[in-house]
């Protein structure tokens, strides 16, 4: 039983046409699960795991805005910033070169990822 294409289909090359429907009901579905992990999974996972508690205490403490995508403007962050990179200036560098190891790991890493989309399914 073929199916009429209608304006309410959506193309997608190397699919079946999704109908507006289904792709609604999968934005809706999507959209609450976002909100359910905000609202429901995350406090949970916050009041089992130590380390989210000590980490949600220290955001509360230092008045951190958790919400922000940036941390440019705390003064915390720019501390941590001016650290981290003192510390690598400082280091020696010497296991930060193109050495043998670093090299068979990404090698390693790229057969890892091109094994990964010959074999698995695609779907």
């Amino acid at each position: 039983m073929s199916r009429d294409r209608t304006s309410r289909d959506i193309e997608i090359p190397g699919k079946e046409p999704r109908s507006r429907v289904r792709a609604w009901g999968l934005l809706i579905f999507f959209s609450m699960l976002i909100v359910a992990f905000g609202s429901v999974i995350g406090p949970w996972i916050q009041n089992k795991i130590p380390t989210m508690q000590q980490i949600v205490q220290i955001i509360e403490e230092r008045d951190i805005d958790s919400a922000a995508y940036f941390y440019t403007e705390i003064e915390a962050s720019d501390d941590g910033e001016q650290y981290i990179r003192e510390s690598i200036r400082f280091s020696g560098h010497k296991d930060a070169k193109l050495n043998f190891t670093f090299l068979s790991v990404v090698v390693l890493s790229i057969i890892i990822l091109l094994l990964g989309y010959r074999f698995l399914p695609n779907d």
